[in-house]
């Protein structure tokens, strides 16, 4: 079961584009709009260097 939504936000699905976003990182600053027309894939480690 998903989680409830809070207002104003809501879940991407297979298929959507993803919104515009710019994001720190160790290469700089990651804009989404850098990619357009390459194909990208997200993937994100919410618990890198965390204790599991």
């Amino acid at each position: 079961m998903l989680p409830e939504n809070e207002p104003g936000q809501s879940f991407l699905q297979i298929g959507d584009r993803a919104p515009d976003f710019e994001a720190a990182s160790t290469q700089g600053t990651v804009r989404l709009e850098d990619f357009k027309g390459h194909w990208l894939m997200f993937f994100s480690h919410p618990a890198d260097f965390t204790p599991v």
